[in-house]
């Protein structure tokens, strides 16, 4: 089974194992039947139709109108189902879930909604010229397994596993006009900041403030930091975006 090593945005080696084509074509192929089971059901609703108690203006306006919204939700099902699974289940379908494999972002995150977009809009090609043909073609000279939509969102889709999807930090929007020497900080403790800033939402206000000041004020003296008038949060904030630039850069 290949294996692939992705370093984090927060500098966190993780290893994964790549979904085979036999596990994605299993997923492919379930999400496929639950299509057209969907489809059938929107033909059948088409071809059932209008009450036939109407007079013929208001059944034929009916007919158009019912007939309108049927074609819609076709091409929602057809063009929006990997989509919307994919979104609302961070990188799974149902096919996917049930051959435990998903999609992940290059560096390991989960994948946001215009990664998911950007992927499914070249499931089009990839489906060329029947049943993905190109798809699997490029998958089998891939390293990574990637058709075409994987390249161009810069995901991949791997095992499942029940630490797959590393709690990452959000987008912190931070000070720019604060530098600091955070080749002072070590790993240790810059985990400690990352813990705080991921859990900090679920304390009490008061015992975050107090943590939070815990947390910075030895920082602040290895930083050579004046704490007249400093908000620890923010410092934290500043400390972790500066420390993960820093690392990418190495």
């Amino acid at each position: 089974m290949d294996k692939i090593k992705i370093i984090t945005p927060e500098y966190i080696e993780l290893e994964y194992d790549l979904a085979g084509l036999g596990s994605r074509f299993v997923a492919v192929a379930i999400d496929s039947l639950l299509q057209l089971g969907a489809i059938a059901i929107l033909f059948m609703a088409l071809l059932i139709g209008s009450p036939g108690a109407m007079n013929m203006g208001v059944e034929s306006l009916f007919r158009s109108v019912f007939s309108a919204i049927i074609t819609v939700l076709f091409f929602v099902v057809l063009f929006g189902y990997f989509i919307f699974f994919e979104v609302i289940w961070s990188g799974q379908t149902p096919g996917k879930k049930i051959a435990q494999i998903q999609v992940i972002k290059d560096n390991g995150e989960p994948v946001k909604f215009v990664d998911v977009l950007l992927r499914n809009l070249f499931r089009i090609i990839d489906f060329l010229p029947w049943y993905y043909i190109l798809g699997i073609s490029l998958m089998l000279v891939n390293k990574q397994r990637k058709r075409l939509g994987d390249i161009v969102a810069k995901t991949i889709v791997v095992r499942l596993k029940s630490d797959l999807a590393p709690t990452v930090l959000p987008d912190l929007k931070v000070r720019t006009d604060l530098r600091l020497d955070v080749a002072k900080i070590n790993e240790e403790e810059y985990g400690l900041i990352r813990s705080f800033i991921i859990r900090r939402d679920e304390l009490r206000s008061q015992a975050r403030v107090a943590l939070a000041e815990k947390i910075a004020l030895p920082l602040m003296k290895k930083l050579e930091v004046d704490p007249a008038g400093v908000d620890f949060e923010e410092l934290l904030e500043v400390i972790a975006v500066q420390y993960r630039e820093r690392k990418t850069q190495l």
